[in-house]
């Protein structure tokens, strides 16, 4: 998902990873707050994310990625 129109891919980035589960909805809850919907009656990842801080990853992979560490502040995860 891109926040701008802007030509230069360069600060594109992935905030949320999760399998497809049903019921999607994406809404800006201001510049920097992304509420995203992704559930059905057995898994719930719906999660509201600070873009400028937050990524959320179902698996887990990228909070454990030493690659990843300088991409953001706070990585999410379902508890496990």
């Amino acid at each position: 998902m891109k926040k701008t129109n802007a030509l230069d891919d360069s600060n594109v980035r992935a905030i949320y990873r999760a399998g497809y589960h049903g019921h999607n909805h994406l809404e800006w809850e201001d510049d920097n707050t992304l509420r995203i919907e992704n559930w059905n009656e057995y898994v719930d990842e719906s999660i509201t994310l600070n873009i400028d801080d937050e990524i959320y990853d179902g698996r887990g992979w990228a909070c454990q990625s030493l690659r990843m560490k300088d991409q953001y502040v706070r990585c999410l995860a379902p508890e496990k």
